[in-house]
């Protein structure tokens, strides 16, 4: 016979596995659940938009924007494929989704052989944790 047979588990390991199961129960409801972040901040994304819009104009890249303090990461295809912007306005009819600010923006492109063409188009802005502008 093995030192194992023919033993009952100790009512002590029982009550410390069910004390284990219902304190993990317990921490979601103690605030230990997964967080979520902060609702966007809309005057800080109407803000840092217009920062990375005049940056654009001015010439800069998006990736400069990312080395700043504080960072601010842009998603746009149209300037990292060399599009210069001409000039732009941010329009009226913005939505809050609670986590986003959608933005719409008219701008004015210049290609490489001096042609420019409008387009409107919306801009997806958080500012949690990190000020993120992408274009929809």
């Amino acid at each position: 016979m093995t030192p194992l047979q023919g033993k009952r588990p100790s009512r002590r390991f029982g009550w410390v596995a069910w004390l284990a199961a219902f304190t993990c129960l317990l921490f979601p409801a103690a605030g230990c659940a997964r967080r979520t972040n902060p609702p966007t901040n809309p005057a800080l994304a109407r803000d840092s938009l217009r920062v990375a819009l005049d940056h654009w104009q001015k010439g800069g890249t998006p990736q400069e924007l990312s080395q700043r303090q504080p960072a601010i990461i842009v998603g746009d295809e149209e300037w990292e494929a060399g599009s210069r912007l001409v000039r732009y306005a941010i329009l009226d009819g913005e939505l809050n989704d609670g986590a986003n600010l959608h933005v719409p923006v008219r701008l004015v492109l210049s290609d490489a052989q001096g042609g420019q063409r409008e387009q409107v188009v919306t801009y997806i802005v958080g500012t949690s944790p990190l000020v993120t502008i992408f274009r929809q």
